[in-house]
């Protein structure tokens, strides 16, 4: 029933959804299984080089079907097979174009050029910030999520505007002052408003091609030390001595 249904109402047809064109190629047995669908689906979209996530299309689809079940007077998932293309290509799990990553990396360094906070002495602590993509820039491991990972260069660190020597005074020590920095970006983020910032850019730049509005996907930022005043660094987060550095806690 399955398969005569779904061919007769959505093959050789095409629903838009906001960038996303979904063509019905075909609609087959999906093998196997019983009277189980298998769509036959390529994705076309305005710009074919368009940041994007599969898993976002999966969803798209899942609710086609589901209203289209509706129509028969049924209202339960169905499983179903799904051979997708994305622009007649096979599709990463997510994908930002170059130009979304330079404009994303951009306005980061413009908006998010400091961070600064008090510390126990009430003393204020800044340095500068500029943000690079990560290796690994961007993932959808899981279903809900996708990660967006930076690397972060500091320099020009400040106590109440007195400049700090950092490498004189923690060269030996960089890595765990890397480390302790690190941790005080994390614990001194009043309300995540700095992790918030990065994610609200994120969504920003990338939400009008990805559109993760329909879906229960969410964008998460994550950054880690890498430089120190240009040099690098490898982070040890795990027993370091934060009162080696009186001046920062």
């Amino acid at each position: 029933m399955y398969v005569n249904f779904f061919k007769k109402i959505l093959a050789g047809k095409s629903i838009v959804v906001g960038t996303y064109k979904y063509n019905f190629i075909d609609v087959v047995e999906w093998e196997g299984f019983v009277d189980a669908p298998g769509f036959e689906i390529n994705v076309t979209t305005d710009n074919p080089f368009q940041s994007y996530c599969r898993q976002k299309m999966v969803d798209d689809i899942q609710q086609i079907i589901l209203d289209k079940i509706r129509l028969i007077g049924l209202d339960n998932k169905i499983s179903f097979g799904l051979d997708l293309k994305f622009n007649g290509m096979e599709p990463v799990s997510v994908f930002v174009s170059p130009e979304d990553r330079e404009k994303l990396i951009f306005l980061l360094n413009k908006k998010l050029k400091f961070f600064e906070y008090r510390n126990k002495e009430n003393q204020k602590v800044v340095f500068e910030i500029e943000f690079f993509a990560a290796e690994n820039f961007v993932n959808n491991e899981r279903d809900d999520e996708i990660n967006f990972y930076f690397d972060l260069s500091l320099r020009r660190f400040e106590i109440d505007g007195q400049p700090i020597p950092v490498i004189e005074k923690y060269g030996d020590k960089l890595n765990d002052f890397a480390s302790m920095i690190q941790q005080e970006i994390s614990l001194n983020d009043s309300g995540d408003t700095f992790r918030i910032e990065i994610e609200n850019t994120i969504y920003d730049v990338v939400e009008p091609s990805i559109q993760l509005f329909s879906s229960e996907i969410y964008y998460t930022a994550n950054y880690f030390v890498e430089k120190i005043n240009g040099i690098g660094i490898e982070g040890n987060y795990h027993g370091v001595d934060i009162g080696d550095f009186p001046e920062f806690i």
